[in-house]
């Protein structure tokens, strides 16, 4: 639908989702609460703390 954005949660999870779907993928908290998934030791995505934020950050391989 046009107009229409999915809440910021909706989203992350679905990048969450993602993100745990691919292989060699690891989930890792390497400053407290951050949440990020890394490939060969390299981060490919983050997440912050506040899961109400709909900030994060990701990069491609």
């Amino acid at each position: 639908m046009r107009g229409t954005r999915k809440p910021a949660t909706s989203r992350r999870d679905g990048l969450r989702r993602l993100a745990e779907s691919l292989p060699g993928a690891v989930v890792d908290h390497p400053w407290g609460d951050d949440r990020v998934y890394k490939v060969g030791g390299k981060i490919f995505v983050f997440f912050g703390a506040d899961d109400r934020s709909p900030a994060s950050m990701s990069k491609c391989l």
